[in-house]
């Protein structure tokens, strides 16, 4: 098992929504849900941007689902690509959340017997927070009887990348276009929402180093999108790459305006590898801080990671305008309890940059062991406490630390939990233990600091 990893090795459309909500990437700006780039009949595609919500009429108003940003079709000689046509041969997903990277690959045989392996990633940029950028490779496997007969046709590839507006809550439709366009080499699309008036502006790029590829763009007011169309040969791979920049008028006056020219510096300054190593490079960095060790429960371990992750991609890091809403940025599964107090959801998620490491250690240590050594109770500055530390003594440790120590400060709930060990008493193992925990926190957490 690998602690930093989500996976699955075969594909049930019996799960697609929930496995949809489980493979969701974010950055904190926006959180997109772990639907196919290609499609599949009945998915729930979302993308949620923090704070931008619109009317409804039984309650107040929700999360608006944006125009999807993921849609990326694959054509083989005419055939489509997707996961309910042809024969599935070998699959597996990942969600690598010591990265944030979500990747999956596909060995697929079409209904007229062409085989394909097809490896997808995508990324939420961290170091980047409007930024997604896709990476989609597509290699023609070379036929059995291709190879007695001596003949190697070359394939008809089409890939078409789009902006789509044809997503909604349910059947609630929050957005209009209001315009799109091209510069150079970049796409975009200008929608609203129909009540609050939240302005977003999308710009999409999708290009290809392989050779004899052309490209063509296509204006629509509700799929805007570029085509790459070529030739593939046995053998060969080709790799098309999606950048896609988001801003909101809650960000700026203007968001076409800003969406192209951080657009065009991206163009100009970072190819895909490297908008993915400061995307890495940030996320590394926010583990630092905020990773938290439970020792002999692996499935606990991986859970209680999963949670972090999911609170991370949740919120902003530095907007408090709002907090993280009932469902998360994950779609219409609630995942998250919408019982944290909003008070304090902002100071969980933003990273603890003004904390010493003489006031913090680097990672919590949490034991799932049943026996353990009783803590020293004087020990209060910063050291790890082994054994076990009653409920109450925990919230005293903390609010301790909270007056003395981090007032004024911008801090996670994982920064907290890190200025001391918080073994539980004696928890339960696997997806139980790990709430116990998470909840022991947020509850301490809310308890010391409002």
């Amino acid at each position: 098992m690998n602690l930093w990893q989500i996976s699955e090795e075969t594909f049930n459309p019996k799960l697609l929504h929930t496995q949809e909500t489980v493979y969701t990437i974010g950055s904190g700006y926006f959180g997109t849900r772990g639907t196919f780039e290609e499609s599949y009949p009945g998915a729930s595609s979302s993308t949620l941007l923090f704070g931008v919500f619109d009317d409804i009429a039984i309650g107040k108003e929700e999360l608006a689902n944006a125009p999807d940003w993921l849609l990326l079709k694959l054509f083989i000689n005419g055939e489509r690509f997707r996961l309910d046509r042809g024969k599935v041969l070998e699959y597996h997903r990942t969600l690598d959340m010591q990265k944030g990277l979500l990747s999956r690959f596909v060995h697929w045989e079409s209904p007229n017997g062409i085989r394909l392996k097809i490896t997808v990633e995508r990324f939420a940029s961290l170091a980047d927070e409007h930024l997604g950028a896709i990476r989609f490779s597509v290699t023609a496997v070379e036929q059995t009887t291709a190879a007695e007969t001596g003949s190697k046709a070359d394939l008809d590839v089409v890939l078409w990348a789009t902006l789509n507006t044809a997503v909604g809550n349910y059947d609630l439709m929050h957005w209009e276009t209001i315009d799109q366009g091209r510069e150079n080499e970049l796409l975009w699309l200008h929608t609203q929402t129909r009540h609050s008036h939240v302005q977003l502006a999308q710009s999409m790029s999708f290009t290809t180093s392989a050779q004899g590829f052309q490209q063509e763009a296509f204006d629509s007011d509700i799929a805007p999108g570029i085509r790459l169309h070529g030739k593939l040969a046995p053998g060969a791979t080709v790799i098309a790459e999606k950048i896609v920049v988001m801003y909101t008028s809650r960000d700026t006056n203007d968001p076409t305006q800003s969406v192209l020219e951080h657009h065009n510096n991206i163009m100009h300054s970072a190819g895909y590898d490297g908008l993915l190593a400061q995307h890495k490079e940030a996320w590394l960095e926010f583990w630092r801080y905020s990773d938290i060790i439970i020792e002999g429960d692996d499935k606990a371990q991986q859970a209680i990671r999963y949670n972090i992750y999911q609170l991370r991609i949740s919120a902003s890091s530095h907007d408090c305008r709002y907090s993280i809403a009932a469902k998360g940025l994950t779609g219409f599964i609630v995942v998250i309890s919408s019982t944290i107090p909003k008070s304090i959801c902002f100071h969980f998620l933003s990273m603890s940059n003004h904390l010493s490491h003489a006031t913090c250690c680097s990672t919590a240590t949490i034991s799932s062991r049943q026996h353990e050594k009783k803590p020293n109770r004087t020990a209060l500055k910063g050291r790890n406490i082994p054994g076990r530390v009653h409920w109450m003594e925990r919230r005293q440790l903390l609010r301790q630390l909270f007056t003395r120590k981090l007032a004024n400060s911008s801090l996670s709930l994982m920064a907290a939990a890190n200025c001391i060990s918080l073994p539980i008493l004696p928890i339960g193992s696997g997806i139980t233990g790990t709430l116990q925990v998470m909840m022991s926190l947020c509850v301490i957490m809310a308890q010391s600091y409002c």
